[in-house]
């Protein structure tokens, strides 16, 4: 998972191996699977990047630790541009 400015993006393995990559667009609530938009995303600023054993804590609490907070800070990110926007809140 690695968080972008107004969204984050989870990738994994499909049913054959095949890689497979997902932007969580909180400002639109969609899921984008656009190849060029996550490229695009990738190439810019990221505001973390966690592995689903960092983010669950299982061998170091600090890493959950740092995930929370990564993941609250683009919480409040999202709500600052919603709210400036004149949008609903998350």
């Amino acid at each position: 998972m690695t968080f972008y400015e107004f969204g984050f993006d989870v990738s994994g393995s499909g049913k054959c191996g095949e890689g497979k990559c997902v932007y969580v667009d909180l400002l639109r609530n969609v899921l984008d699977e656009n190849d060029e938009k996550l490229a695009t995303l990738q190439s810019h600023n990221t505001f973390g990047s966690f592995d689903v054993t960092l983010a669950m804590g299982m061998y170091v609490k600090e890493s959950r630790q740092e995930y929370l907070a990564a993941m609250k800070a683009l919480k409040e990110r999202v709500e600052k541009k919603l709210k400036q926007d004149g949008l609903r809140q998350l």
